[in-house]
């Protein structure tokens, strides 16, 4: 079943004691329980309860997502007034960078963790965890001069700078042929 994004989204429908049913295929979710009308009718049930789904599920990232903005935000704000850097980022700027690069890291392309330190306490910090790095060093966290990465790629970049990051990549690829 295809939802008004154009998505395609696997559904199991079934039909017991004369009702309808459908469910995300290959889970337990269900969409639409007890359905009685006509096939036009039930698609419509299903292509409703996607969207209603699909909104939860991005609320549901907003949510996390806003988190960490939140988090980045204090930590990054303490971090700039130390050094004396300009700061200009509000948590909610921060939240649509994160939405708008897709919550993976603008150098890697590698999805961000969001999950909690505890989750994962082998590591003084989270290497897939966001991170703001700023494209000009000398300029402060502001709009147009930072991005999102992962926070092993920003403390690379960051102590060896990016052509040395890069030949360090394209070595490993090499190697490993991939």
């Amino acid at each position: 079943m295809q939802n008004s994004s154009g998505f395609k989204i696997p559904v199991n429908k079934v039909r017991a004691r004369g009702r309808r049913y459908a469910y995300i295929r290959g889970t337990d979710i269900p969409l639409v329980r007890g359905f009685v009308g006509s096939d036009n009718e039930f698609d419509s049930a299903i292509r409703a309860a996607i969207e209603s789904h699909i909104h939860l599920a991005n609320a549901k990232m907003d949510g996390w997502r806003m988190d960490a903005a939140k988090t980045l935000h204090r930590v990054t704000i303490a971090r700039a007034r130390h050094r004396g850097r300009p700061y200009t980022l509000s948590a909610a700027t921060i939240a649509d960078m994160l939405r708008d690069a897709t919550d993976r890291c603008q150098v890697t392309g590698l999805p961000f963790d969001y999950r909690d330190k505890a989750v994962d306490s082998k590591w003084m910090r989270r290497p897939m965890a966001p991170s703001l790095d700023r494209l000009d060093n000398e300029g402060g966290y502001e709009t147009g001069n930072t991005r999102l990465v992962c926070v092993c790629v920003n403390v690379a970049i960051n102590e060896w700078g990016l052509a040395n990051f890069d030949e360090v990549c394209r070595a490993y690829v090499a190697k490993r042929r991939f």
